[in-house]
């Protein structure tokens, strides 16, 4: 790839038409956004073979319709990811469903319906036990009470041993009595064993149904962290396919395009070219002429503009623009382009900015 320095008078198309390329390939490969604007001095790159073109017969450009097909998509990993979102979903985890909840319940069940303490002590198989022993204790002590007194006597009874007899029977009752307070505590510490046994199974299966719900729970969220990973992959990978498959398009429209732009840029140079010299040679024999082809009482004028360029090129195109405008002659298209030329300020240019003050005779192009 050449480059090319511009010259006073160059113009863009000019240079193309020099080194065999379009003016919209030139503006391309350079970032000119304004094809009309160039400055003296700045370096262009030129696209391949610096040899000029030949200059095609001019004939009116055919805007060809190219088919263009979109490249196919990545079809693997974008067909990975909708797999895996496919299969996330069949296997999406169903309402939780406690393991414990029966037993649960169940001990629940048992709390609720244990009621408050209470002691019977007859219902008490301990102390009927003790009841019975110390019973049978007493009677006991009460016939070796009573016989022992008979045979002090002779064998007679009498109500003094009798009444020693009871109260050797009433001393077992007595302790049977003070056992009871005992019994008592026994049972409400059974009692109250009960019921935090069942308060101890109930946490103990709390604590396995939270772990329980909570492995669930992770379940559920790795589920979803992985839904959002794969739904994301997806849309990214079907945009990026996408862009791909339009920027593919837009390529190609691009390219038909320019390359039509190319053609008619070579018929508009030819045609010009053909203009330029038809006056060119119509304006040889006029006096009033100079050898630039256009009035010889601009020429002073023009060269001052021509000095400007180079340092104020915003001053020069004004002072061209009043040139053109407030000039006594009805100039020509050629003329005016002439002028432009040797001024170094683009012909186009020079019409844009100047617009309706300018006499259309004079830019009829």
């Amino acid at each position: 790839m050449a480059d090319y320095k511009i010259q006073r008078g160059d113009t863009l198309s000019g240079i193309a038409k020099k080194h065999g390329t379009s003016v919209s390939e030139l503006a391309k490969l350079n970032g000119i956004k304004n094809p009309n604007l160039i400055i003296t001095g700045n370096t262009l790159k030129l696209p391949g073979s610096t040899a000029p073109a030949a200059v095609p017969k001019a004939t009116a450009p055919q805007q060809s319709t190219v088919k263009t097909s979109a490249p196919a998509p990545s079809p693997t990993a974008l067909q990975m990811a909708s797999d895996k979102l496919a299969s996330l979903e069949k296997n999406k985890p169903v309402a939780y469903q406690g393991t414990f909840d029966e037993q649960i319940q169940a001990v629940l069940d048992k709390i609720m319906n244990q009621g408050e303490f209470s002691y019977d002590m007859n219902a008490d198989p301990l102390y009927q036990q003790y009841k019975n022993q110390y019973t049978t204790l007493g009677q006991s002590a009460m016939r070796d009470t009573i016989g022992n007194a008979a045979a002090l006597t002779g064998g007679y009874a009498s109500t003094a041993a009798t009444s020693a007899g009871q109260q050797a029977y009433n001393a077992y009752l007595g302790q049977l009595n003070n056992i009871i307070p005992e019994l008592y505590n026994a049972a409400y510490s059974r009692y109250q064993n009960d019921r935090n046994d069942l308060y101890n199974q109930m946490s103990v299966l709390a604590g396995l149904d939270d772990t329980a719900y909570g492995r669930y729970r992770d379940t559920v969220g790795d589920y979803y962290s992985d839904l959002g990973y794969y739904g994301d992959k997806e849309n990214t990978l079907y945009n990026r396919d996408y862009t791909a498959r339009r920027d593919a398009v837009s390529d190609s429209q691009w390219q038909q395009s320019f390359d039509y732009q190319k053609d008619r840029d070579k018929v508009s140079d030819d045609q010009w070219a053909k203009t330029y010299a038809l006056q060119k040679a119509s304006s040889s024999g006029k006096s009033s002429k100079s050898e630039a082809g256009y009035p010889s009482g601009y020429k002073a004028s023009v060269g001052r503009v021509a000095d400007m360029v180079d340092y104020d090129f915003g001053k020069a195109a004004y002072e061209l623009k009043r040139i053109l405008t407030e000039g006594g002659e009805d100039l020509t298209e050629p003329e005016v382009r002439n002028i432009c030329l040797d001024a170094g300020i683009s012909y186009t240019f020079m019409k844009d900015i100047i617009g309706k003050d300018l006499d259309p005779r004079r830019m009829v192009g």
